[in-house]
């Protein structure tokens, strides 16, 4: 696949993850991005010989991503809290 404008990786190696708007670092990881799945609905009906899934504008799957942690700091243990 061609490293182009709209090339989305799945992963990142020695990524520097931060919080607060980059103010906080946290530590060095191997970011695993989510799939990115749209959701979608199927059509059936008079006229249509059988059923059609089409994907609903907007909307999207839930996802997940995983952090694999090559060094970390004591402000990352404030990701496993609970609440804001």
């Amino acid at each position: 696949m061609e490293n182009g404008a709209n090339y989305i990786p799945d992963r990142t190696i020695n990524f520097n993850v931060t919080a607060d708007e980059g103010n906080v670092y946290l530590g060095v990881g191997t970011v695993d991005l989510p799939e990115i799945q749209k959701m979608t609905d199927t059509l059936s009906g008079s006229g249509i010989a059988g059923e059609v899934e089409t994907p609903i504008p907007g909307h999207f799957q839930s996802m997940e991503t995983t952090i694999n942690w090559n060094a970390i700091t004591s402000e990352a243990l404030n990701l496993l809290r609970d609440g804001p």
